[in-house]
């Protein structure tokens, strides 16, 4: 499960205690680059590809986010959509983002 504020993507996961035999969530943060860090973003939509390695994020100003789940970083990010991206779905090794403004609407192919 990931979730995301203005500055942070984190991804939480349960994991179990034998020490208090019960279930406990845990919280990573996803680290960001030194370039990128301070910025704040607007997050729209999040999407986990079918493998579970891989988290892509879209933002209002655009831009599509990828994190590696696995390492728990920031791998890449894009500008495809000049209005924000309202919508990501993933079918194998592509990317469907959809996205435009309020008289447009733009469906994006991404190998």
């Amino acid at each position: 499960m990931c979730s995301a504020t203005e500055k942070f993507v984190k991804l939480h996961q349960w994991n179990f205690e034998v020490k208090s035999m019960g279930m406990t969530l845990v919280e990573q943060v996803f680290q960001l680059p030194g370039k990128i860090a301070g910025l704040t973003r607007q997050y729209t939509v999040a999407r986990i590809d079918d493998t579970g390695n891989f988290l892509y994020v879209g933002t209002k100003s655009g831009e599509l986010m990828v994190f590696s789940i696995i390492h728990g970083i920031f791998r890449y990010a894009s500008l495809i959509c000049g209005h924000g991206i309202c919508s990501l779905s993933t079918k194998g090794e592509y990317i469907y983002a959809g996205g435009g403004g309020l008289y447009s609407c733009s469906i994006t192919f991404i190998n």
